[in-house]
């Protein structure tokens, strides 16, 4: 814009709503104020009474370096900039113009982002100079190469897609303004704790303390989950195609398999047991529940713990008694599954080694009084009784 007294129209017309003159995009891995016209990147020229221009790249590194103000002003700003890490030692000694503009652009950039991103998501105004945004940088960062804090704060941005893309990974939406809020304060406040100190012991650096890692940030963003999962209704939770409730589907049909009833609750909360670094969630395997499940299942089937222990499932013996009990009570191929009773009482067969002979689970059908008053009414029993029948006439001579 090219005018110095913006508001809050002049903000939400730049970068509010679906007509928007500028967004933030990612380039690569790079975060950028995007124009939405086509044009390209755009930065934020932002003066010291938080007045804004829009600019491209070359006009905002002009406008920064008049700002400055001579070779003083010039001077403290290459020292601001090489303090906040955008140069290096041996660029900032040289007085590298080539880095000390690409330092001014890779900085107004971050500014830009920023401030756009606190304005959409919480429609905060661009009140912060550039100055004043660097100064904050230096503080966090420290001077290069001399005694330092080492704090260096995730931005608000960078947190926002962190949660929201491990919310739409394990729940499969995007995170609230509030869960966002949650995380983005528990993680600079973990930061602020996680400090590096470097010390120059006997002209030597040396660093005490440690910055957070991966491991860290995936304990955080699962601490903003977990709550989140608890205090939402099972069926929400599960009926969607997150992470949480493919691997909620998994546990069951994989407990299925080996014999053993996990409810949707049971298997909930066996996979949200893995919502730590190093737990299932991480591998998205569940292998330790599945190891568990397989170790209930030999429990539950002792006889066919060695069968197990070879990769055989008890669905695999099952099937097996399912098929025949189907065929003889003439029952649809779905009406059987695992946990029936007469298949559980063939699996472990009380008092005998081995699970039933076909014979004998052929004969336990009709005779279990819960099971013979349906195969007598079956097509199949009456033609035997009618075989029974004809062949006691024969015997007395009272059929050809």
């Amino acid at each position: 814009m090219a005018d110095n007294t913006q508001t809050l129209k002049d903000m939400a017309e730049d970068f509010g709503g679906a007509d928007a003159k500028y967004v933030v995009t990612q380039s690569g891995n790079t975060w950028i104020l995007n124009s939405t016209d086509g044009t390209g990147e755009r930065f934020l020229y932002i003066d010291s009474k938080g007045d804004y221009q829009v600019l491209n790249a070359d006009q905002v590194r002009r406008s920064y370096i008049t700002n400055a103000g001579g070779t003083a002003g010039i001077d403290a700003l290459r020292t601001k900039l090489y303090k906040a890490n955008y140069m290096n030692e041996t660029e900032f000694k040289l007085k590298d113009a080539t880095a000390f503009n690409r330092a001014i652009i890779d900085a107004a950039r971050n500014v830009s982002v920023e401030a756009v991103t606190n304005y959409t998501d919480m429609a905060t105004p661009l009140t912060q100079s550039f100055d004043s945004w660097l100064n904050k940088r230096v503080a966090m960062a420290g001077s290069s190469g001399q005694p330092d804090s080492g704090i260096n704060l995730t931005t608000r941005m960078e947190t926002n897609q962190d949660i929201d893309e491990f919310f739409t990974e394990y729940l499969g939406r995007k995170a609230t303004e509030a869960e966002k809020t949650d995380y983005y304060n528990k993680v600079n406040a973990e930061e602020k704790k996680a400090v590096r100190t470097v010390k120059v012991v006997g002209g030597k650096q040396v660093s005490t303390g440690e910055q957070l890692d991966a491991t860290d940030y995936y304990r955080i963003r699962a601490s903003v989950l977990a709550p989140v999962v608890k205090g939402t209704a099972i069926e929400d939770i599960t009926k969607g195609n997150g992470k949480i409730a493919q691997d909620v589907a998994e546990l069951k049909a994989f407990a299925a398999d080996y014999g053993v009833k996990l409810d949707t609750k049971q298997a909930l909360d066996r996979v949200i047991g893995g919502l730590k670094p190093g737990g299932a969630l991480t591998t998205g395997k569940l292998d330790a529940e599945k190891t568990s499940i397989r170790e209930m299942s030999k429990a539950f089937y002792g006889k066919l713990a060695p069968l197990i222990d070879q990769g055989v499932k008890i669905s695999d013996i099952a099937n097996q008694f399912a098929y025949y009990k189907g065929q003889m009570l003439e029952l649809p191929d779905t009406a059987v599954s695992v946990f029936d009773e007469d298949i559980q009482a063939a699996l472990k067969n009380d008092g005998k080694d081995g699970v039933m002979s076909l014979t004998d689970y052929q004969k336990f059908l009709r005779t279990n009084p819960k099971t013979k008053s349906v195969w007598l009414k079956t097509k199949g029993a009456k033609e035997e009784a009618a075989g029974y029948a004809n062949a006691i006439l024969k015997t007395f001579g009272l059929m050809g």
